[in-house]
């Protein structure tokens, strides 16, 4: 790798540490003890509006996204803690691929699924890990 190319990649990392370091998204509020809700975000840092809420308190239903989305924020009511729950997202539109699971938290600020992949439905799951 050339140095012009070091150079690059360092200011392209401290660029993405910078922004994200100074997003720090509001938690959606929580509707309550009984649901989770997301605020689903286009961007990767959750530097933009939120796009779409939605509460969720039924396991396994499917719900599809208004637009692709790359990251989220979440608030979980009380209830819903030590029961196996997890956030599922899919590419696909109606939680049919294989997804990714997100571990429920109010702890976390953006969630990244961890690839530019964009996601197009979720869901709140029980099922196996």
């Amino acid at each position: 790798m050339s140095f012009k190319s070091l150079i690059t990649l360092a200011i392209a990392v401290a660029l993405q540490t910078t922004l994200s370091a100074a997003c720090t998204p509001a938690h959606p509020p929580i509707k309550d003890d009984n649901t989770v809700t997301v605020a689903l975000r286009a961007d990767l840092n959750c530097c933009d509006a939120a796009f779409q809420t939605t509460n969720m308190g039924v396991l396994d239903e499917c719900h599809t996204a208004t637009a692709g989305f790359l990251s989220f924020v979440e608030s979980v009511g009380q209830n819903m803690f030590n029961r196996g729950i997890h956030i599922w997202i899919f590419s696909d539109t109606n939680c049919q691929d294989d997804g990714r699971n997100i571990q429920l938290t109010n702890n976390l600020g953006c969630v990244f699924a961890g690839d530019d992949v964009v996601s197009n439905s979720f869901m709140i799951s029980a099922r196996a890990v």
